[in-house]
């Protein structure tokens, strides 16, 4: 919570206080509380007593306010998918997320179109045989020899990626970007207070 915020939270409880007082001593005068602040014969001291008071009951509420704000930010961070994470920092666009989340759901025959390792007819011819002849769309593709057994092994190793190392990869974030949001998802976003600590490593 900005400091602008959580003194202006302290000003509205402090005030409050005081007014409410003040109504109470109008419509009940005879109100234990209002007994409270006659501690002294002194009209000066009474009134210092309950400034303070009032004061101190206003920070303490401002306090809690911004301890429970703090929290439910950490658990909004927590359960914030990486993607969103992404975006809400400014690190890609939302359609730099969405081709990757594509990117990320690729199989391995349109992993091999896409790089240009086959052809999409081929990929096309390779699935009308899979769905007559039961098998791995890789072992198919090799049978057929549109493949060889280089073209799937890196695809295969190019599917399932995190969608994290696709940015990556594409160059629509660096390496500290996504150490920066994981590390933002798991602690909440006082992350590089623990990093500054040296409680938690940014690389």
């Amino acid at each position: 919570m900005r400091s602008r915020t959580k003194f202006s939270i302290l000003l509205i409880v402090f005030f409050g206080i005081l007014l409410s007082y003040l109504l109470l001593i109008t419509l009940f005068p005879s109100c234990w509380i209002i007994h409270l602040c006659g501690l002294s014969q002194s009209v000066i001291v009474n009134c210092l007593f309950l400034m303070f008071s009032s004061l101190l009951v206003a920070w303490l509420f401002s306090e809690f306010i911004d301890f429970c704000y703090k929290k439910a930010l950490e658990i909004r961070w927590r359960r914030s998918k990486l993607g969103k994470i992404f975006v809400s920092e400014g690190y890609v666009t939302e359609e730099d997320l969405r081709e990757a989340l594509r990117e990320q759901n690729l199989r391995v025959g349109e992993v091999l179109v896409r790089a240009g390792r086959i052809t999409a007819e081929q990929l096309e011819h390779a699935l009308n045989h899979q769905r007559k002849v039961p098998g791995k769309l890789g072992e198919i593709l090799k049978d057929l020899a549109y493949s060889t057994d280089e073209d799937i092994d890196w695809a295969l190793n190019n599917t399932g990626k995190r969608l994290g190392e696709i940015l990556v990869r594409n160059d629509a974030i660096s390496r500290y970007d996504l150490n920066s949001s994981l590390a933002l998802q798991r602690y909440g976003p006082k992350w590089s207070q623990k990093a500054w600590e040296g409680k938690i490593t940014i690389h």
